[in-house]
């Protein structure tokens, strides 16, 4: 999704005028009426549409078919500015009112009937739900502000594109309840408007297609801008005594937000779920300043790893997500895929956070050639694990899993304050900033790293 603008708007169910759908591109077109049934032609082919969405992916598990999240109709809610919209769907904030009680309720009632099970199962001193530290199950994420993510009236003027989009978010809203709330880096979910929404929508109620979701304030190409005005780059070494600080609180939040990005990559790939679409604008902030992974739109439950000892690998829709943080495999035609993808995009992802310096181009060609654009001031071992994240289609099974990423960076010691020295020569430009120069997409010419490099201590240096 966008970044949050401030646009006011009427949040209120949108108008529908007829509009025409061929069922085969071709012929003469049905006329459908919004705001009535839609013709059984074209309910056929939108329920075609919707299973195919999901026809390379594994069903997710849901015990007696339902999952136990509240409902909500939008009806029921406040909505006040819109925060964003996307191609596909837009966010509202959602103001505070019987619904927003509603849905709270229901989530206490919800956790103390898991609560319950599990205290008979085990002690709860030997459970890590409800610790602060993971971000789960406390009273005080209650009273965290919500949005609603609601489906665009363009999307909902063609039944077919609905369908696609609906199956979009019903999986999205699955995914995110399964797995989210369990996983601090992970964006939560408090309701939705049920199951059946396309079903719904296909008898005339175009309004049951939105999640509730927390309020993120802040994402993280928005960080960016920040961070560009702090610091040229991460290998760039200010020699001010009354910027070092600054320098260093910088350099620790980034660490912290590659650990968080790559947790919560963990976490998803431990539930076979691909994102596909990691990048700056899919990667957000909480009130408390949290990093959240969110938008898992283009999301996908991968079936279980075979047990014949194949290759893990999926024949999947290739050509989506972002060209600039997209794997080269998912670029090409016919190649089969895996959470390796993920691997690839968190790389570029890495890269850009530490350097803040966008992706050479929007083709991955260049990427796979391992260290060639990893700057040769990191130390040996992160340029050793961006190497090997960063490995083309060919060899994509041989980049590491998220696991052996969060092992590895949980080995890594604090970054310490470097050494106060007289400013030497600058240091030589990188084959990277020669490259991106000549990329007439990519940000302003950024300064050359200058001083003597940082005491080498820890993974970053």
């Amino acid at each position: 999704m966008k970044s949050p603008v401030n646009k006011q708007v009427k949040p209120s169910s949108p108008s529908y005028t007829t509009s025409t759908i061929s069922p085969n591109n071709k012929g003469t077109p049905y006329v459908y009426k919004k705001g009535g049934p839609v013709p059984p032609a074209i309910a056929a082919r939108a329920k075609q549409v919707a299973e195919s969405r999901s026809k390379t992916t594994t069903s997710i598990p849901i015990a007696d078919g339902q999952l136990e999240l509240p409902q909500v109709a939008l009806s029921e809610l406040k909505l006040g500015k819109l925060l964003g919209h996307g191609s596909y769907s837009s966010a509202y904030e959602i103001k505070e009112g019987k619904g927003i009680s509603f849905i709270n309720k229901q989530r206490n009632r919800i956790k103390m009937k898991h609560n319950s099970h599990k205290n008979n199962a085990s002690s709860p001193t030997n459970s890590s739900h409800g610790s602060p530290t993971n971000g789960t199950n406390n009273n005080h994420q209650n009273h965290k502000k919500q949005i609603l993510k609601q489906l665009s009236p363009k999307v909902k003027e063609n039944p077919l594109l609905f369908a696609a989009c609906a199956a979009d978010l019903i999986q999205e809203g699955q995914i995110l309840h399964l797995i989210g709330t369990a996983q601090p880096n992970i964006i939560d979910i408090y309701a939705w408007s049920g199951p059946n929404m396309i079903s719904d929508y296909l008898q005339g109620n175009p309004d049951n297609c939105s999640l509730v979701l927390e309020l993120l304030v802040k994402t993280l190409d928005k960080k960016f801008e920040s961070w560009q005005l702090a610091s040229t780059s991460m290998w760039y070494y200010v020699y001010e005594e009354t910027t070092q600080p600054e320098y260093l609180k910088i350099l620790a939040e980034k660490c912290r937000y590659i650990l968080g990005m790559a947790r919560a990559l963990e976490h998803l790939h431990q539930h076979r779920v691909l994102h596909r679409d990691l990048k700056p604008a899919n990667i957000g902030f909480n009130q408390e300043g949290v990093l959240k992974v969110f938008d898992f739109d283009l999301a996908r439950v991968l079936p279980p790893p075979p047990t014949d000892g194949g290759d893990d690998l999926f024949q999947m829709t290739n050509n989506v997500g972002s060209p600039r943080y997209m794997a080269p495999e998912i670029k090409l035609k016919d190649q089969k895929y895996n959470c390796s993808a993920d691997v690839y995009s968190f790389g570029i992802l890495v890269y850009q956070l530490l350097t803040l310096e966008v992706p050479i181009s929007t083709t991955v060609r260049d990427w796979s050639t391992e260290n060639k654009y990893i700057p040769t001031e990191w130390s040996k071992e992160l340029r050793h694990v961006m190497g090997d994240c960063l490995k083309g289609a060919d060899h994509l099974l041989e980049r590491p899993t998220m696991a052996k990423i969060v092992e590895e960076l949980d080995k890594c010691p604090t970054v310490k304050q470097p050494k106060r020295t007289t400013p030497t020569k600058a240091a030589p430009k990188t084959e990277l900033a020669e490259t991106t120069n000549t990329n007439s997409n990519s940000n302003p010419t950024h300064a050359k790293p200058i001083g003597p490099e940082p005491e080498k201590k820890g993974w970053l240096w």
